[in-house]
This record gives C-alpha cells, sequence and structure tokens, in this order.
C-alpha cells in the first residue's frame, strides 16, 4: 500500500480517454455500451440524468433499465439518444441485460423495496460486468450483517463503489463524522475492506483502489451540490468504464469532468447559485473538449 496522493490533472484524464479519430470500422459499439438500471416511483429523474451523462461522457450505446410500471414516465424524459429495457419485475433473471453491454451502473432511484434490496443482494455478486454501485444499491448493501462486504468481494469483475460520506459511514459501520474527520483513511478502509475502487464524494473527491492508490479531486464548486449531480457522476463513470478506461481511471477521469463541467457552468452563469444537474451534462462535451485541448 502506498502514501502517495496523485492530483488528477486534465492531462491525465485525456492520456486516459480512448482517442476520437475517423478510421475505418469506427461505429457507435467501438465506444463501449453502458447499461444504467435504476428508476422507482418518485425518482425517475435519476436514472435518467445517469443515463443521459453515460452517453454525453461518450458511451457509444447507453440503455436505461427500469420498472415497467414506469415506462411512459420515463419515455416522457428521456433522450431518445437512449434505448430503454422495462421490466417487468427484478429478479436474478436480469443478469440477462448484461448480454451486449460493456459495463453496468446501478443504484440511481433504484429504491429501497424489499423486492429491490433482494434484487442487489443476487445482482451484485453474479453481475459479469465491470459494475458501478451507488445511491439505493449502496444502502442496500448497507444492511447486511457485513455491510456488503462478501457480496463485493465475492465478485468476479471489477467493481467501484461511489458512497457520499453517510453512505460510506454505514458501509463502514462507523459514524459519519469519523469519516469526514480521516476522509483519506476512511477511503483507503473501504477499498481495502471491500477489494475495490472506492469514490468518496464532497469536496477534493478522493478515490481508491484496492491496492491503496489514491487520487484527488481538485474540480468543483458548492454550486454542484444540487440534486441529480450524484446521478450525473455515476453515468459519467459508467460511461468511461465502458470505453474501456480502467475502473479506478475512470472513477478519477470522472470525478475531474464531472467538477469540471460544474466549474464551466458556473462560469457560464457568472455564479455558482442555481446549477441543476441538467447542466453538468450539457457541459460535458466542453469538459472533455478542454482536457483534450490542454494535453
Amino acid at each position: 500500500m502506498t502514501d502517495t496522493i496523485h492530483f488528477t490533472q486534465a492531462s491525465d484524464v485525456s492520456k486516459w480517454l480512448p482517442a476520437r479519430k475517423n478510421a475505418l470500422g469506427i461505429n457507435k459499439a467501438t465506444y463501449g455500451h453502458s447499461l444504467i438500471i435504476g428508476g422507482s416511483k418518485g425518482m425517475i429523474g435519476a436514472a435518467v440524468l445517469a443515463a443521459e451523462a453515460a452517453a454525453r461522457s461518450g458511451s457509444g450505446l447507453v440503455t436505461l433499465a427500469f420498472p415497467k410500471s414506469l415506462e411512459l414516465q420515463i419515455l416522457a424524459r428521456l433522450s431518445p439518444a437512449i434505448m430503454t429495457f422495462a421490466l417487468e419485475d427484478f429478479t436474478s433473471d436480469s443478469i440477462a441485460l448484461t448480454a451486449k453491454v460493456n459495463a453496468v451502473g446501478l443504484g440511481p432511484g433504484l429504491g429501497l423495496s424489499h423486492d429491490m434490496i433482494r434484487f442487489v443482494r443476487e445482482f451484485v455478486p453474479t453481475c459479469p460486468l465491470p459494475l458501478l454501485v451507488d445511491a439505493d444499491a449502496l444502502n442496500a448493501l448497507s444492511q447486511e450483517t457485513d455491510h456488503g462486504a462478501v457480496i463485493v468481494r465475492k465478485r468476479n469483475r471489477e467493481t467501484v463503489l461511489t458512497p457520499h460520506p453517510k453512505e460510506l459511514a454505514r458501509l463502514l459501520g462507523v459514524d459519519v463524522e469519523i469519516v469526514q474527520s480521516d476522509r483519506s483513511a476512511s477511503v483507503r478502509k473501504a477499498a481495502e475492506l471491500f477489494q475495490c475502487v472506492v469514490l468518496l464524494k464532497g469536496e477534493n473527491t478522493l478515490i481508491c483502489g484496492a491496492n491503496g492508490e489514491l487520487y484527488q479531486n481538485s474540480t468543483g464548486n458548492p454550486g454542484m451540490a444540487t440534486a441529480g449531480s450524484g446521478d450525473v457522476l455515476t453515468g459519467i463513470i459508467t460511461g468511461l468504464i465502458a470505453q474501456n478506461l480502467t475502473p479506478i481511471h475512470a472513477a478519477a477521469a470522472g470525478a475531474f469532468l464531472h467538477g469540471l463541467a460544474g466549474d464551466l457552468t458556473a462560469q457560464h452563469h457568472g455564479g455558482f447559485t442555481g446549477i441543476i444537474a441538467t447542466d453538468l451534462i450539457a457541459a460535458l462535451p466542453r469538459a472533455i473538449a478542454h482536457c483534450q485541448i490542454m494535453h
């Protein structure tokens, strides 16, 4: 384990992102297929934001899977660029969804019904693809006696957990004040315990790998403390993993681009107040271009 902290730079993000160039054989599949699983009554927006952020991050294809009961409401809000899969129910059979995708983002607006908690417990250890676990999916895991550590460690593919401080406190079984008093130690402990990449949200977001490799983010501003901001981050990171970035690079690049999109939005509006999550999605192409130009 190393104590070195890497401060993510625009040049890092540019180096990690796949090149975009004209060439024979280049098509939408070249840049990966992202699957977002989420949505429940009253929290449709979270799933929509994550799916659209995955597309804006450069993922060539994006599918949003959601409960069939929400289909009309989802279709009324969702970009026509996003494919959809309405599930009659969330069961372990939903693993069939992963057949033609490259990365999965689980949790935005998923809810914490008994059926959803059971689904998370079944899906996480069996998902055969790189998996990002966020929001209600994290909260479902935290209800396990070991807070989900065994379930995550059972996985045969890469995993990224993206908790905010309260969610990380639940995963570690401690008070949130302990997490915030030493954020670096807390994220390292979680990455070691769960044997995966853990991103701790907040000012100077931290990203740690299971081996202790630690990145710190410097982009972002107070205006991003707004509903749906975390769902946008989920979509960005899932989209980057689908484009074949390693999980830790996808998480570090995703945090950087997410924050930079917020900074560009604040510059455009002349201040931090009034930024909403859809502004961040709209600014993502400019954030990516900024990194590529800086490099």
